[in-house]
């Protein structure tokens, strides 16, 4: 198989050792993987909030802070139960819209929920589904609320950038403008609480440059 180019991750990571080993000789066994059942552009990628979305913005309005940090510091020993609250919450959501599509009858489809890896970074998961979008996915799906996704407004990016058709979870197309509209709008709700938004901020403007 020829490698295509990523277009945001690298290699050069951050946290560049896993439990020990390379981070990235362990992303590449988990690729090979992805090889052993998935041809080229051939999946359809659903992309869901996880780690941030609706959900997360909410509980930072609940308790009056900007950023997973605040958060962290002001809820002490009693945010690691809210954080796996917030997750299972997601990652259900997310099962269900796999549900949904499998139902619809739509084959091939990749839910990344679920997949779990110890020690790993977020880096690392980005530089994972950035591979798996670029080459085994020939669509995407958003679910609801993707706009206020850090990592679904990337996956918008990928996709766009790509050339892949991205799609609302109801099969209507997501064009970018739509798509810049909605994060914007998004941004626009949070900025009224004073959230953090560099990630969401970024992606937008990602957007707007693969738009061009």
């Amino acid at each position: 198989m020829t490698k295509r180019p990523l277009y945001y991750a690298t290699e050069n990571f951050h946290v560049p050792m896993i439990c020990g080993r390379p981070a990235s000789e362990i992303i590449a066994e988990t690729i090979s993987a992805f090889e052993c059942f998935a041809p080229e552009d051939s999946c359809i990628y659903l992309s869901s909030e996880i780690t941030t979305g609706q959900r997360f913005y909410s509980l930072l309005r609940e308790h009056g802070v900007r950023s997973r940090d605040e958060l962290k510091q002001k809820l002490g020993t009693s945010f690691q139960q809210a954080w796996k609250h917030l997750m299972d919450q997601n990652l259900a959501e997310g099962h269900a819209f796999f549900q949904e599509m499998h139902q619809g009858r739509h084959r091939n489809l990749i839910n990344p929920g679920p997949f779990f890896a110890k020690g790993w970074e977020q880096e690392h998961y980005l530089y994972l589904w950035e591979w798996v979008i670029v080459h085994k996915c020939c669509e995407t799906r958003f679910n609801a609320g993707w706009n206020y996704s850090n990592g679904c407004t990337l996956e918008y990016a990928i996709s766009l950038r790509k050339g892949i058709p991205r799609r609302h979870k109801d099969n209507r197309i997501l064009d970018a403008a739509e798509a810049i509209a909605l994060i914007e709008a998004a941004l626009a709700d949070l900025g009224t609480a004073g959230i953090d938004t560099p990630t969401l901020r970024l992606n937008l403007q990602r957007i707007k440059e693969a738009a061009q």
